[in-house]
């Protein structure tokens, strides 16, 4: 079909401008519509991609996107570097530029915190590498295997010149050990012994109104923990560590106890650990009326089925942090402000949390104030890699000299913290609100750009607050860290029995992972 170009050229000219302003904005609404289609596909493709083989981790390399950290980099020096700069040295010499301007100022101290709940303190001990030796607790044993033809002819007919060691590692069998505990029944005799078991019993205040025939004394009776439970301090720690620390559920310690001598059911475990709980109570009070005291706190919670008749109804575990003193697991069946108030009670310091609406009515004048968690906003641009790659790597190479130079100020003092972020981190941190407010207006609405943004934004001054104060982290990934043990557990026991079976689990959990937060074996 032969087109006529004077024809069409004469009905375009009749057009009016009015008619072609309708077309133009039915055609960028066109875009615009098939723009967040797109978008809204490709996030659906990410999360098939988790569903079938994980998430990913959230990882920007600088080796990959180095071009945009150095750029940013730059900025922060005051003049270019190499192109084949390393990005991670160049981080590491603005955090020797901050600590050496901070000891100028006359703001450093002896590195050493003032307060506890310090994000520099307690930090964990680099793990050795190379071959292992056996631990202080570790039992030693030693085989001497000697040649038959001493053996057959004896040692006078040899002379030791010498030995050859080597070490392995070992494992004995584990089992149960049933222990009887004999106290024998002793009548006094003479007048002597008989002065001895009055004192005893007025010790203990078990001194007789008459003089009985004849004085018999027996040792008092161990304690236990569960009173007149057959179950012992060392098994019933090790049952602790096994289903809180191993996470393994009440089924498959049936097993590994039978495989240890004795069968033990389920209810009868479950049950030692009900009845220990009252015992930890006062513990777990305290703890938490600590907590409460502390100049602030990161909280966060998680989801958990509690089995039910007909089918598993939801609920809650929270977790409060004070990092370098306490991690305390709360339970509730629902998410919501009340929650929080049970958990925190009349809080008035910092909380390091996400900005979930549940916590919204903690902040205010006369309360808590709110401290942001850069970990979550970053985890947003992370999302955006599908759909808007430039971009995203724009907002990442950004946060990711941020989080170099905060792995470098960790181990310093609050104080040498706060000069350091103040000029080095802030300019990171302004720029970034700077790119919020350069594509606020281009982001479609309810693609995960705008979400993006829109948290950043909604989040600044709380995002902010870390600047301005040495003790707080940047990030609320301890919290993060420790609701994992809750994530992992639940990958094997599925789901909690009851609401009581829920404060077990936290009562055990507190115990077990603020004995790892203070270095202790469980």
């Amino acid at each position: 079909m032969r087109i006529d170009v004077d024809l069409v050229a004469e009905q375009f000219d009749a057009l009016d401008s009015n008619t072609h302003r309708e077309a133009l904005l039915e055609a960028i609404r066109s875009r615009d519509v098939y723009r967040k289609l797109t978008e809204d596909l490709r996030e659906k493709v990410e999360k098939l991609e988790i569903g079938l083989s994980g998430p990913k981790s959230q990882r920007f390399k600088a080796e990959e996107n180095g071009q945009l950290s150095l750029a940013i980099l730059a900025q922060l020096l005051g003049s270019d570097p190499p192109a084949d700069a390393d990005p991670k040295a160049l981080a590491e010499q603005l955090a020797a530029e901050a600590e050496a301007e901070a000891e100028q100022a006359g703001d450093a101290d002896d590195g050493k915190d003032d307060e506890t709940g310090d994000p520099g303190a307690h930090r964990r001990p680099r793990k050795p590498t190379g071959r292992r030796t056996a631990g202080e607790r570790i039992a030693k044993a030693t085989v001497e295997i000697v040649p038959d033809e001493v053996k057959r002819l004896g040692t006078d007919a040899f002379e030791r010149i010498g030995e050859e060691r080597s070490t392995t590692i070992e494992r004995r069998v584990s089992s149960l050990v049933e222990v009887t505990v004999v106290r024998p029944k002793y009548k006094a005799k003479t007048q002597e012994a008989i002065l001895a078991v009055k004192e005893s019993r007025a010790e203990l205040g078990t001194l007789p109104e008459q003089e009985p025939e004849s004085w018999i004394t027996i040792s008092a009776r161990p304690e236990l923990p569960i009173e007149h439970g057959m179950a012992g301090p060392g098994l019933l720690a090790n049952l602790i560590v096994r289903r809180f620390d191993d996470h393994l559920p009440y089924n498959r310690l049936e097993n590994v106890y039978e495989r240890e001598g004795m069968r033990l059911g389920r209810s009868t475990l479950y049950g030692w650990l009900d009845a220990l709980r009252g015992l930890f109570a006062p513990l777990l009070e305290a703890m938490l009326m600590d907590a409460r005291t502390a100049p602030y706190v990161c909280t966060d919670a998680t989801g958990v089925l509690v089995q039910a008749p007909r089918k598993c109804s939801r609920g809650h575990f929270w977790v409060l942090v004070v990092p370098g003193r306490h991690v305390i697991f709360a339970f509730s069946r629902k998410h919501n402000a009340e929650a929080v108030d049970e958990l925190l009670g009349d809080y008035k310091g910092t909380v390091v949390a996400d900005a979930h609406s549940v916590f919204d009515h903690l902040y205010g004048a006369d309360g808590a104030t709110e401290a942001g968690c850069w970990g979550h906003a970053r985890a947003y641009y992370f999302k955006t890699l599908a759909s808007e790659p430039e971009i995203a790597q724009e907002f990442l190479g950004n946060l990711q000299v941020m989080f170099l130079l905060e792995r470098k100020f960790a181990s310093k003092s609050r104080k040498q913290r706060r000069q350091m972020r103040a000029t080095k981190a802030k300019p990171i941190v302004d720029n970034h609100f700077a790119l919020c407010h350069k594509y606020e207006d281009t982001a479609l609405d309810g693609t995960p750009l705008a979400a993006a943004i829109r948290y950043s934004l909604n989040q600044e001054v709380a995002l902010r607050r870390f600047l301005t104060d040495g003790r707080l982290p940047a990030t609320n990934n301890i919290s993060e860290r420790n609701l994992r043990r809750q994530a992992v557990g639940r990958k094997n026991w599925l789901f909690v029995g009851s609401d009581d079976g829920a404060e077990v689990n936290t009562t055990f959990a507190t115990l077990v992972a603020s004995c790892r937060l203070q270095g202790i074996e469980p």
